[in-house]
């Protein structure tokens, strides 16, 4: 039963909101220091925006000159109010939603002005809340001298639906153990007229983008805001010009334009001897670790610092529970569960690990950690260094991971497994393949010819997550990992659009050993660059189409195409000792090339 007071102005409410949204615009600069913080205006750098636009022939992106492009719709739909923004971990998802939060505190930017109130909902701390009521409880928008306002705040929202702005963060920290009452207002059974922005990894994209009426994508940082952001934090001009040159050096450009690991990679460099700096992200996170003990031990005044191997039993217990939690799809795990000889631990203290007092019906302890992919380090770790060397008779200890729904969950976890080292790799291919056995995916004929077609989502899943892994091997381990991955797939694979040039760069398909099918899964329109990028596949396989002349290399016909949508027709079946190109569809191939068929 809620008690009402009487009837607030909105104006009572902008006040606390914009107190506590003021509180925010201080950010820390080193995650492991709370005292070390600068306004955000220091330290915020624009982040690359895409708009999905969806025609018949696949999703073309359009890049935005400024994230307030999100509130411009389309012709059918001028106004959205259900706004979904996606993007990778690390990308700056909740950046983005401290930022616009800001910007409305501030009035600095003039469309959000037609908010009353805008309400930032970090997910995550909500995951109990059965109704939007005990949303605004959990969130703790007001101080707790003023927590009786919020039954006012309730009431005004109700009232005034379409004055509000609801930003709800972070839906893939999001599970509801009853009710999903944020799904409810995602999808208009509740708030129907309140705007919503959704920030999600694209790991849950699929679950609610039928919902939204716009989609965009936080592709990070391009080359000339890597040099902005790299020079807020090193000291001059000529060091930023040589760490710029070391990622190109290293072909690090790819981490670099993650704002998390790009924070992560200048900590490192000021941290130790950049000739030593890593090249992978399982290693980028381990040097973050080690320099975030190294910072505490130069803080307590220590003349040795202990090396991240010498907390292996502790990052192998912690990591079993960030695994474990992974694996209910939740970010934290009960304070009960942390060993009693944890307390005192070094990775509390420089805060890898973090308790936390959640305030409900029931008041409890949690330990969460410092970001999600920090969990998904650990839990990497976990299988790195106890499930792997359990390994016997090529029997998988990955047990728990018993899916496809849970292989995908876990696939940054698998990735960071993959990285580790050809041993990493080839354990997480030979659980993909125990899962497409037990689970039976697809069975062929030797006869028949598979189309991509014929696949399953979630075989389709499968295939493409076992190619994932493997990019991520080591360069020196991937012609051994290669015929691993074959037999993992049953010899089919399925190359995304997005990891045509992963492929290309290292031409790590240039082997012996030939795959029985080869399909291109294009989930937008072509380009010119991605045609180059299957001829040069095709020339590393040694693939030959069939004409009236004879057969001829089939990466010289893929470069005479003009119409790139014919490439989203092609796939490579191999027969005996060579791949051919075959076609499902001859419309829009030029008709003198036709001919030459």
């Amino acid at each position: 039963m809620f008690i009402f007071l009487p009837c607030l102005s909105f104006i009572d409410f902008s006040v606390r909101l914009c107190a506590l949204y003021n509180n925010l615009s201080q950010v820390k600069v080193t995650p492991w220091d709370p005292d070390n913080t600068v306004h955000i205006d220091e330290i915020y750098t624009q982040l690359c925006w895409f708009r999905d636009d969806k025609r018949p022939s696949g999703i073309k992106q359009d890049k935005l000159a400024d994230y307030c492009d999100i509130f411009k719709g389309k012709t059918n739909k001028p106004n959205p109010d259900r706004i979904l923004v996606y993007g990778r971990p690390g990308i700056g998802k909740f950046t983005f939603a401290q930022k616009i939060s800001i910007d409305w505190a501030r009035g600095k930017k003039e469309i959000l002005k037609k908010f009353d109130l805008l309400l930032m909902i970090p997910l995550r701390n909500v995951c109990e809340s059965e109704t939007f009521y005990d949303i605004l409880k959990a969130a703790k928008l007001f101080s707790l001298e003023d927590q009786r306002l919020t039954d006012s705040l309730y009431s005004y929202i109700l009232q005034h639906k379409d004055k509000v702005l609801l930003v709800l963060d972070g839906f893939d920290e999001y599970s509801a153990r009853t009710r999903s009452i944020v799904f409810d207002i995602w999808k208009g059974d509740e708030l129907r007229e309140c705007a919503v922005i959704l920030t999600t990894r694209p790991i849950k994209e699929d679950e609610v983008k039928r919902f939204s009426q716009v989609q965009f994508q936080i592709k990070g940082f391009d080359w000339i805001q890597i040099k902005e952001f790299s020079m807020k934090f090193l000291s001059s001009q000529q060091e930023v010009e040589v760490f710029l040159s070391y990622i190109k050096k290293h072909r690090l450009e790819e981490i670099a334009e993650i704002p998390l690991l790009l924070l992560m990679l200048c900590l490192v460099w000021k941290e130790r001897d950049r000739e030593g700096l890593p090249e992978s992200r399982v290693y980028l996170y381990s040097e973050f670790i080690q320099a975030l003990c190294n910072h505490m031990a130069a803080k307590d005044g220590e003349e040795t610092v202990n090396s991240i191997e010498d907390y292996n039993d502790e990052l192998i217990q912690v990591g079993e529970l960030a695994f474990n939690a992974l694996l209910t799809n939740s970010l934290e795990f009960d304070f009960e569960n942390l060993p009693n000889e944890f307390l005192s631990s070094r990775l509390i203290r420089v805060g890898i690990i973090q308790i936390v007092k959640l305030f409900s019906a029931r008041p409890k302890k949690v330990v969460a950690f410092l970001h999600k992919s920090i969990q998904e380090f650990l839990a990497a770790w976990f299988v790195i260094h106890k499930l792997i060397p359990s390994t016997k008779n090529n029997i998988s200890r990955m047990t728990k991971i018993d899916s496809t729904e849970k292989a995908v969950a876990m696939v940054e976890v698998l990735k960071f497994v993959s990285q580790w080292s050809l041993e990493g790799s080839s354990a997480v291919l030979l659980h993909l393949e125990s899962l497409r056995k037990k689970q039976s995916l697809f069975e062929q004929s030797s006869s028949e010819t598979l189309f991509l077609e014929d696949l399953f989502d979630d075989v389709r899943k499968l295939l493409e997550l076992n190619l994932e892994c493997f990019i991520e091997t080591p360069v020196l381990a991937k012609a051994e990992a290669y015929p691993l991955l074959l037999k993992s797939t049953g010899g089919v694979l399925v190359i995304p659009d997005m990891m045509l040039h992963l492929l290309v760069d290292d031409h790590v398909l240039k082997v012996n050993v030939l795959p029985n099918y080869t399909f291109f899964d294009f989930r937008r329109p072509p380009s010119q660059n991605q045609r180059d990028h299957i001829a040069s596949i095709m020339e590393d396989l040694n693939v030959v189409v069939t004409t009236a002349s004879g057969e001829r290399k089939a990466s010289d016909f893929v470069r005479k195409l003009s119409k790139f949508e014919v490439l989203t027709s092609l796939f490579l079946k191999r027969q005996e000792d060579k791949l051919y190109l075959l076609f499902t569809q001859v419309a829009g191939i030029d008709v003198g090339i036709l001919k030459e068929l």
